[in-house]
């Protein structure tokens, strides 16, 4: 999850989803997210969506982009709403470049983000909510739609995991340096540009990982590497342009 929005785990081997880390974690100085990296490039066209409200936060909010931009804070409702809101917008045509969603991620009923030990139904039908409200949406055509996950569900995996590249040179804790890939991840897109049933790799020697999503998202709003300042790993990351073949948008959009 930090990968995927900072280009590092933050040096921390540990999740800090609650206790005084989470809800104090905004008052600390730590490295910055993709979202001010945008918004310190002049794009300020992007929003969270939440599902929920985290022992009184907003999640994704909190711990990568709350603190980090004064301007931000003082006008928080700009960038950041809830998943209601999200399906009015896209109803609407008015999404935002970057919107990113966070959902139900953990409860003891009704959770939509797959999480172990909870029912899954709930999650398909949440997804599929997304989906034909994008799909819908008079800006289809002009969406991406990334699906992914933040751990791989336990699943066994016949391949070992490769070695990654450190993010930052003096990351390590405990005699971990932050170089080890963990076991896949699924990864969905969506877009009437893609072809049917296209499945893609790196196409080099790096494979894709965390880092993927923000790398691309940062490349194509025109911002710089020499910008980022995210760490290495993402600086070297695989990019998906690949996956856009289409020449024409597809018309034979798929009921999930």
């Amino acid at each position: 999850r930090a990968f995927s929005m900072t280009g590092s785990a933050m040096n921390k081997l540990y999740s800090w989803e609650g206790g005084n880390v989470y809800t104090e974690w905004a008052k600390f100085r730590h490295r910055q997210s993709i979202w001010k990296v945008l918004y310190s490039n002049g794009i300020k066209d992007f929003k969270i969506y939440n599902a929920m409200i985290w022992e009184n936060f907003a999640y994704t909010y909190n711990l990568f982009l709350q603190g980090q931009v004064p301007s931000i804070d003082n006008n928080a409702c700009r960038f950041k709403g809830m998943l209601s809101e999200f399906k009015e917008d896209a109803k609407n045509g008015n999404l935002p470049a970057f919107s990113f969603l966070e959902p139900f991620w953990i409860a003891k009923t009704g959770t939509t983000s797959y999480h172990p030990k909870a029912n899954l139904v709930p999650g398909e039908v949440a997804l599929n909510e997304i989906y034909e409200t994008l799909k819908n949406s008079p800006k289809w055509n002009d969406t991406l739609f990334v699906i992914t996950f933040s751990k791989g569900g336990g699943i066994y995996d016949h391949v070992a995991p490769p070695k990654g590249v450190k993010a930052w040179a003096n990351d390590a804790v405990n005699g971990f340096h932050f170089d080890q890939l963990g076991e896949r991840v699924p990864a969905i897109f969506v877009s009437p540009w893609i072809k049917k049933n296209t499945v893609i790799r790196s196409g080099v020697d790096t494979p894709f990982d965390g880092t993927s999503f923000a790398a691309t998202l940062l490349k194509w709003f025109g911002i710089p590497k020499g910008k980022w300042a995210l760490g290495n790993r993402i600086d070297t990351a695989p990019t998906i342009e690949s996956l856009f073949q289409e020449t024409v948008a597809r018309k034979d959009a798929p009921t999930l």
